[in-house]
């Protein structure tokens, strides 16, 4: 027998060995790729789901700490609200209305009034950024001059919903989409008549230490402009539930 054989059949065999480990790698590799962001999702999403259940249930630790924080008595001063006035919780805001990340605060805010009509009251005070910002302090006069004639939900909804596109042109249709007798509002707006008010709402929102909008209280509980909307909605069910 010649002496190449068994080195043939040597070499070949580490040559299979070598084949079925490059393959069982691949194959290793392809299990990892797709398990390990799987089990991330899943440990982020567990964790997620944990801390929300654990709020939701009333969780010492966390209400606790939020009870700590001393409830504010915050004014509602003459501004539009929603809801009985012998609501068990009240929130009140204080919002940008030309914001567009304060829509979806504002959407979980309307959804619990349509699921508690007769338990919560929603009291809107205008925080515009300043009055350089001219879009938002321009839709917080907009917002009140609608209020003058008794439809300043209509526009609310109507800001908020549009709050990417705001311009003198898109006021004007708003007041005739709504109904306002466009003489009155333009008096109003032109004349800025209401920009007292304004004034006001932003330095009581400064005197309860909103910087920054959304600012919220729930029966004077703060919940601040980067906590999230779940948040928002834990701390009033947590508040109905009592």
């Amino acid at each position: 027998m010649s002496s190449e054989a068994p080195q043939k059949r040597r070499a070949d065999g580490i040559a299979i060995k070598k084949s079925w480990i490059i393959i069982g790698a691949a194959v290793l590799s392809g299990v990892l790729v797709i398990s390990i962001p799987f089990c991330i999702g899943a440990v982020i999403g567990y964790r997620t789901f944990s801390q929300l259940n654990a709020r939701m249930q009333g969780n010492d630790v966390w209400w606790n700490t939020r009870q700590a924080v001393r409830r504010s008595d915050v004014s509602e001063d003459d501004d539009p609200s929603i809801g009985p006035a012998n609501a068990k919780v009240v929130i009140v805001a204080f919002d940008d209305i030309a914001n567009p990340d304060s829509k979806r605060r504002q959407d979980v805010i309307m959804k619990l009034l349509s699921e508690h009509p007769n338990d919560i009251r929603y009291v809107y005070r205008n925080l515009p950024k300043d009055e350089g910002v001219v879009e938002s302090y321009r839709a917080a006069l907009v917002s009140e001059c609608a209020y003058e004639q008794g439809r300043f939900w209509e526009m609310y909804r109507l800001l908020v919903d549009n709050s990417n596109r705001l311009d003198l042109d898109t006021y004007n249709v708003f007041v005739d989409q709504i109904g306002l007798d466009q003489q009155q509002f333009q008096g109003c707006f032109l004349t800025s008549r209401y920009a007292d008010e304004i004034a006001k709402d932003v330095a009581d929102a400064k005197s309860y230490g909103v910087e920054y909008s959304p600012g919220f209280f729930v029966n004077g509980i703060p919940v601040g402009a980067f906590e999230s909307a779940d948040t928002l909605r834990i701390v009033v069910e947590h508040e109905l539930g009592q």
